[in-house]
C-alpha cells in the first residue's frame, strides 16, 4: 500500500472517540490562538464543582490552565491541548485534514466534495475527522463550539461490521507475515440477547490465511471466516452476526467509534495507513 502521511505523536498510543466534521466556515488557521482563548473561557465556564471533581481524579490540579491550539506543519493536524494547573495529564482534541490517498478514496460510491476550489479554500477549512480524548463535559464544549462558531455539523463516527472488515481487517491481513502478532475479533450475536464473544487468532495462522487467499485469488476475509468456523464449530455468516471490534498489534478499533493506534509498533509496520483509512471513512461515510 502507498506510504501514509506522517502524523504527530499525539495521534498515537491514546484511545480516541471518533467524530465526523463538516467544513468549518471562517475557521482560519491564522486564528488558532483566538480559538484557544475562546475555548479556555468556555471550558472554565462549564466546569461545575461536580465536573471538576471528576477531572480531579486524574489530575492533581482542579483549575483549567489553558486550551492551546497548534498546527503540525508536516501533517496539517490541528491539536487543541487541554491542561490543568498542577495536573500531570493533558487532554487532546485533534482535527485531521483530508487524505489524498487514492487507495483510501477510490472505493467509495458516495459523492465526494471537491475541497480544492477557490471558493471553498477561501471560506472553509476542512478537517473531516475529529479525535477527542477529553472529559465528557469538555467534549460537549468542543463539539458545541465547532458547530455553532463555524456553522458545521459534528456527528459520532460509527463503523459497521462490513466497514470494519474492508477498511481495517482486510488490509491488515493482506500484509500479514510469520512475524505478525495475534489478532482478536469481537463478535455480536443479537439472536442470543446481544451476547459478545472474542476469538483470538495466532499470528502464525494469519500468514497462512493470507497465502491461502492469494492462492485462491480471493480476499483474506472469507478464508479467515472459514478458518474461524472450523476452529470454533460456529457459523459466523448467519444474519445478525457482526464484528464489533478488531484488535491487533497495530490498532484497536470498535464499531462504537473508538480507536487506538500504536505508534511504536512492535512489528515495524507503517501505521499511518490506519489513520488515513479513518480519515477516508469520515470523508466518504462508511457503508455496511
Amino acid at each position: 500500500m502507498p506510504r501514509a502521511r506522517v502524523y504527530p505523536d499525539a495521534v498515537y498510543d491514546t484511545s480516541y472517540s471518533l467524530f465526523r466534521l463538516s467544513p468549518l466556515y471562517g475557521f482560519g488557521l491564522i486564528s488558532l490562538p483566538t480559538h484557544g482563548r475562546e475555548l479556555t473561557k468556555l471550558v472554565r465556564q462549564s466546569l461545575t464543582s461536580a465536573a471538576a471533581a471528576v477531572i480531579a481524579e486524574e489530575n492533581t490540579g482542579k483549575e483549567l490552565d489553558h486550551v492551546k491550539a497548534t498546527k503540525d506543519d508536516v501533517s496539517g493536524v490541528v491539536d487543541f491541548v487541554v491542561s490543568f494547573d498542577g495536573g500531570k495529564k493533558v487532554y487532546h482534541a485533534l482535527l485531521l485534514p483530508p487524505t489524498t490517498n487514492a487507495e483510501v478514496l477510490g472505493g467509495s460510491r458516495k459523492r465526494r466534495r471537491d475541497y480544492t476550489t477557490r471558493e471553498t479554500a477561501t471560506a472553509f477549512d476542512h478537517f473531516p475527522l475529529l479525535l477527542l480524548r477529553v472529559p465528557a463535559v469538555v467534549t460537549a464544549v468542543f463539539t458545541h463550539y465547532l458547530t455553532t462558531r463555524f456553522d458545521a455539523r459534528c456527528t459520532a463516527l460509527r463503523i459497521p461490521s462490513g466497514a470494519l472488515q474492508t477498511t481495517f481487517l482486510n488490509p491488515y491481513l493482506s500484509n500479514a507475515t510469520e512475524f505478525t502478532g495475534p489478532l482478536q475479533l469481537t463478535y455480536l450475536l443479537p439472536s442470543v440477547g446481544c451476547k459478545r464473544f472474542t476469538i483470538s487468532v495466532p499470528g502464525g495462522d494469519l500468514a497462512s490465511i493470507r497465502e491461502h487467499a492469494a492462492d485462491m485469488s480471493s480476499t483474506a476475509i472469507p478464508v479467515l471466516q472459514k478458518h474461524l468456523e472450523c476452529a470454533t464449530g460456529m457459523s459466523l455468516d448467519k444474519d445478525g452476526v457482526e464484528i464489533v471490534k478488531v484488535a491487533c498489534a497495530t490498532f484497536v478499533v470498535s464499531g462504537e467509534g473508538k480507536i487506538k493506534v500504536f505508534g511504536k509498533n512492535r512489528e515495524g509496520v507503517d501505521v499511518g495507513w490506519v489513520m488515513e483509512r479513518i480519515v477516508g471513512a469520515a470523508m466518504n461515510g462508511v457503508e455496511p
